[in-house]
């Protein structure tokens, strides 16, 4: 397995796996854990989106090929996220598109894969 994706996995392993209390802010730990594990989950997607807005129009297809290969591991690593927490609400998409301006804010803008990925 490659290196970062090693430390990926680790690390939302970590998150899954920290438990979270019973204590009134429960539901908002609960958020702050999936935008965390959502912002780890599509990092390189965004990476390569990043790119592929900038790229020379002769690369694209490179580009689009890479971005459906991570599309599907960013997929499976959010399956992880909801096996765990559960999908998300209308009303809890809006709290974790919050958390996510300051945890990720390349990721904040695209509310329709936070709802693709996390959402009900």
């Amino acid at each position: 397995m490659h290196t970062a994706c090693r430390i990926s996995v680790s690390f939302l392993s970590l998150i899954l796996l920290s438990g979270y209390g019973c204590d009134g802010n429960t539901a908002q730990k609960r958020l702050e854990k999936i935008s965390t594990a959502y912002c780890e989950c599509t990092a390189q997607l965004a990476a390569i989106n990043r790119q592929a807005d900038t790229a020379a129009p002769a690369r694209l297809n490179v580009y689009f090929k890479q971005m459906e290969s991570e599309y599907t591991r960013a997929k499976e690593c959010t399956a992880m996220v909801v096996g765990q927490f559960g999908r998300l609400k209308a009303a809890e998409l809006d709290s974790v598109q919050a958390l996510l301006n300051t945890k990720c804010p390349h990721l904040a803008g695209n509310r329709d894969l936070l709802q693709e990925l996390l959402g009900e």
